[in-house]
């Protein structure tokens, strides 16, 4: 313990030293306390006399020509949680360039964490390149949001622009795909409207069609409070998360831009971006532009919704007015040099009004009244008064041409228009007339039964009803309801208006609505009742149909009883099913019996399966379970035992084993010596199962990596103890040599190891972080040559015997990657080499691939590896010769490199002939 304590103490100065050599601190916001803090190092270097420096007093260090935009990105960190900036700020008089960059946020505490590194002063030309950029991308942001507008604006296909808008956004940022998702919050779902991806990228919008929004409870809240989600790696995801991070994971993305989309309701969805090829760090201006543009986008999508409801509503509103069964006219009054109405012109009309004129519109249209109806039969007089008073008027007219009767309703407004509505009222006429012969046959039955009674004659219209079905359907009077016909009421079934107009006696169950009665009569009732109807058929001597009566009975009440037996039913299936509980009721002596659906899904078995085949069986039950449940039911039915318990294995086609508890005890209550009647309640007991399978596995995996730890403590300890033994060593025997040979000697031996320990430490600090996953990598556009020409010359400096020879292609090659791990692991590659190899030669060299790749190798003259030994090179720790210094990690450390630049890695080897280690880049 003395000497890891030690080990810590002695790496945590190192890394103190460092940091302080590469002038790279800690800063942190605290907007509850208003200040920002530095760590130490930085404060020293820049001059300042304080750690915490308050909000107003930072600003004023800021250079004045980056103050303005500098203050405004801190201020917004807590909406965009980015930040990611280099600018100059004035300390102890001298102008000091720093980058602060976001690392962490701890929005609970209201506290934000990053990275400070004093940097080179930017050169006056470079300084205005970047002032030029940054002008000339907020220039384009704004051109972009503006033509997302325009585009909006003047499409008449939206669902194209948006298409097109999405995909330029796709390419700009090279992502996976672009996404919109809606949010039913009645439902309590989501569901995914729009989606782009790039070229050979499969959709995955289906994957969240109707996902409850229970399943990702942290995505929802953030969503729903607002807050984007912006992520460069899943390291700043925090662990409430734990779904949202499987999910992504598994489908490869590495970073993601969400923003929160509104409507006049609030919150109504999202849009994202995913980026499944690296991690990207989202600068401010993108996410500035990115929100900007798609807050534009959620405005256009409600925008494009409420058009397209409006329309809908015109186009129903246009139809219902072509098509309701009132006639509609729209005139223009016309008067005489005295200023009398003399007559109208018509303007507009409905369908119904076709009917009622017996003519067609284009006949009607734009032709004075007159022409078609005597308007000298209508009170004209009384019309100019109503229509100068701006009154409505109402009165009854004839039309001669087609027989009609109709009620007539003036709307005059303050234009010098008239709408004129027609009822035709004349069934109600000829209704009226049998209404005075049949009254007298049917007004002590009606007077007397207490039930509903409706009479309608032989075409259905309603000539009478008594004062109990009035009180049925919140009937004031009679004439309200007097002539409707029994075929269009809208409560009543297709069906049984069929099998009316059939003649025959039909009967209904009727839930009657008074919310659909609408214009059908007029009511003083709300809400609906439970109707029974019986519709019977009345005929004459002759066997002609005379009318239709209709018997109403209110059942409301008794329904009301059945209705709350039907909902605790449901209920307590919905109860079972959620909690994967089931219930069975069976007598072993008649075999008969009763089970809820889930008894017999957990059983594994058809729900219309006979429960006597299946308690005797257990088809689908694990043979040694089946057994034990079929001994445990026969010692019941021999009164051994009165209850027992029991945990089956069921093996289904859909979901393979699944584990079930299974309680079945006698019915105690049960007073009949003749029946031995058994209940069974089952549990789906699966998920503990699993849970307890997998708290098992992860068990044991803790208890490898406990002894992996503490075998590479042990294995470190020797490692690291050697070197430093035989610097220790010899330096105390240098200062007691004689002679100055031997002085070389010990201090060539010591400079060895010194090289062997700081290689071991370089090798665990790279280890340490290729296990945190958080190795840096810089890609930058690389020379093939180049890379191997300065590589054989750094090797090649300390005059050894053997040389490192570059076969060099007749033509370059450019790619992509980082310079500096390439390096390290060639280098590896070379260094290996010069250890095993004790004369001819060491070749580097590269060849590009079919596919597009590139294939570095270097190839060495040495003892060569045995076959058996190959496949073990790249583990950590290995040292095939014991005697050749060295961790053993390097060759780990080039794989982990190579793995995490998406390349392979091998070697190629024969006993005495030699080696050659590759890897191969992917284009």
């Amino acid at each position: 313990m003395k000497d890891l304590k030690q080990i810590f103490v002695t790496e945590q100065k190192m890394m103190e030293l460092v940091l302080s050599d590469l002038k790279i601190g800690w800063w942190k916001i605290d907007f509850e306390k208003k200040v920002y803090e530095i760590s130490n190092n930085i404060r020293i270097q820049l001059g300042l006399k304080e750690q915490c420096i308050p909000f107003d007093l930072f600003f004023e260090l800021i250079r004045s020509d980056y103050r303005a935009k500098i203050t405004k990105d801190l201020k917004e960190i807590e909406e965009l949680y980015s930040f990611d900036n280099t600018f100059p700020i004035i300390c102890a008089k001298e102008e000091v360039w720093v980058h602060l960059k976001l690392i962490e946020t701890e929005s609970e505490n209201e506290k934000y964490i990053g990275s400070i590194q004093i940097v080179s002063k930017l050169n006056d030309k470079k300084e205005k390149d970047t002032m030029y950029i940054r002008n000339s991308s907020l220039l384009n942001q704004l051109s972009a949001v503006y033509q997302t507008l325009l585009s909006f604006l003047h499409a008449d296909n939206r669902d194209i622009v948006f298409d097109d808008i999405l995909r330029d956004i796709l390419q700009l940022f090279k992502a996976r795909g672009i996404y919109i998702v809606e949010y039913d919050w009645i439902e309590n779902t989501q569901s995914c409207s729009y989606e782009v991806v790039k070229n050979g990228v499969n959709k995955k919008g289906q994957l969240i069609d109707q996902l409850p929004l229970d399943t990702t409870p942290w995505w929802t809240a953030q969503i729903s409070n607002g807050k984007s989600i912006i992520l460069s790696d899943f390291s700043e995801l925090p662990i409430k998360a734990a779904w949202e991070r499987e999910f992504l994971i598994s489908n490869n993305i590495k970073s993601l831009f969400v923003v929160p989309l509104f409507s006049r309701s609030g919150v109504c969805g999202y849009a994202g971006l995913d980026i499944e090829e690296e991690n990207y760090n989202w600068s401010t201006e993108d996410i500035k532009w990115l929100t900007s543009l798609f807050d534009i986008i959620g405005i256009c999508l409600e925008l494009n919704r409420l058009e397209q409801s409006v329309k809908k509503e015109r186009d129903i509103m246009r139809n219902f007015y072509m098509k309701m069964p009132i006639g509609h006219m729209f005139l223009e009054p016309l008067y005489d040099e005295n200023h009398n109405l003399i007559d109208y012109q018509i303007l507009t009309g409905n369908n119904a009004l076709e009917v009622i004129l017996g003519c067609s519109s284009s006949d009607y249209t734009g032709v004075r009244l007159s022409k078609l109806h005597p308007i000298c039969n209508d009170p004209l007089a009384e019309i100019d008064d109503a229509l100068k008073s701006n009154i409505n008027f109402q009165f009854t007219t004839f039309f001669a041409k087609t027989g009609k009767y109709c009620n007539v309703l003036m709307y005059f407004n303050n234009s010098d228009k008239i709408n004129c509505f027609l009822s035709d009222v004349t069934d109600v006429y000829k209704i009226n007339e049998s209404l005075d012969n049949n009254e007298k046959l049917l007004r002590s039955v009606f007077d007397n039964i207490q039930a509903g009674i409706e009479l309608y004659d032989n075409k259905g219209y309603l000539i009478d009803l008594n004062l109990k079905d009035q009180e049925i359907f919140g009937i004031e009077r009679k004439e309200d309801i007097q002539g409707i016909s029994i075929f269009e009421n809208p409560n009543f079934p297709k069906w049984a208006n069929e099998k009316i107009r059939n003649k025959e006696k039909t009967s209904v169950d009727l839930t009657y609505s008074f919310d659909k009665v609408g214009s059908y009569y007029k009511t003083t009732r709300t809400g609906s009742i439970e109707v029974y109807m019986v519709i019977n058929m009345l005929y004459d001597n002759l066997g002609n149909l005379t009318n239709y009566i209709v018997t109403n009975t209110d059942q409301t009440k008794i329904n009301n009883a059945y209705t709350r037996i039907g909902e605790f039913e449901r209920t307590f299936s919905l109860i079972t099913k959620f909690g994967k509980i089931g219930y069975c009721k069976f007598n072993l002596h008649t075999q008969v019996g009763y089970a809820i659906a889930q008894w017999y899904h957990n059983i594994g078995e058809n729900i219309q399966t006979p429960i006597n085949d299946i308690i005797p069986h257990y088809r689908s039950v694990y043979e040694e379970d089946r057994q034990a449940i079929c001994n445990y039911i026969d010692q019941i039915r021999r009164n051994e035992i009165t209850h027992f318990n029991i945990v089956l294995r069921v093996i289904t086609p859909e979901s393979g084993i699944k584990w079930i508890r299974h309680d079945v005890m006698k019915n105690m209550s049960s007073k009949d010596n003749e029946t031995l009647e058994i209940i069974s309640v089952n549990y789906d007991i699966t998920e503990l199962k699993q849970a307890e399978i997998e708290l098992i596995k992860a068990k044991n995996e803790a208890d490898i990596s406990n002894r992996l730890k503490s075998a590479f403590l042990a294995n470190m300890s020797h490692e690291i103890r050697t070197p430093l033994n035989a610097i220790v060593g010899f330096s105390e025997l240098l200062s007691e040599s004689d002679t100055q040979d031997e002085k070389d000697e010990y201090m060539k031996i010591a400079h060895d190891n010194n090289n062997l320990l700081l290689q071991l430490i370089s090798d665990i600090l790279d280890l340490s972080k290729i296990e945190a996953g958080t190795l840096d990598f810089s890609h930058v556009k690389l020379s093939a040559n180049q890379l191997c020409t300065e590589i054989v010359s750094s090797s090649n400096v300390n005059n050894r015997p053997i040389k490192v020879i570059f076969e060099k292609p007749t033509t370059d090659f450019f790619f992509i990657s980082d310079i500096n791990r390439l390096k390290q692991v060639i280098i590896n590659f070379i260094n290996n080499a010069f250890k095993f190899t004790s004369e001819g030669q060491i070749t580097l060299g590269y060849h590009l691939l079919d596919d597009g790749g590139i294939k570095f190798y270097v190839k060495d003259s040495g003892c060569g590896i045995p076959r058996k030994d190959v496949g073990a090179v790249f583990e950590r720790f290995v040292k095939l010769n014991a005697f050749v210094q060295g961790t053993g990690l390097g060759l780990s450390i080039c794989k982990s490199i190579i793995d995490q630049l998406k390349g392979e890695i091998g070697v190629d080897s024969e006993v005495g002939k030699g080696s050659c280690f590759w890897f191969i880049l992917p284009k």
